[in-house]
């Protein structure tokens, strides 16, 4: 079993662990974002466990490959990946 980090100990283990739903959400709310998103330019912010960062970065960039999308990545207080903001634009 993976160690919880401090910051999300007290999190709701329903918010923490959907299993391996968590893509299928994710990839969902991708294309709902961008099929009622006209914006040419818009900020997305994931917040995640560290071991999800780079099927969330693959699924952002497959919902999205049509426009340019930068990633910041925000580490949290054990230097783990604790937030991804996509900048997208069209």
């Amino acid at each position: 079993k993976k160690k919880q980090s401090p910051s999300n100990q007290k999190e709701h283990k329903k918010a923490l662990d959907r299993g391996n739903d968590y893509l299928a959400l994710y990839q969902k709310l991708f294309y709902q974002i961008k099929k009622i998103n006209n914006n040419s330019q818009f900020n997305i912010y994931a917040e995640i466990n560290p071991w999800q960062e780079k099927k969330i970065l693959a699924l952002a960039k497959k919902a999205f490959s049509e426009c340019l999308i930068e990633t910041k990545i925000i580490l949290d207080l054990r230097q783990e990946t604790r937030l991804i903001i996509f900048r997208v634009k069209r």
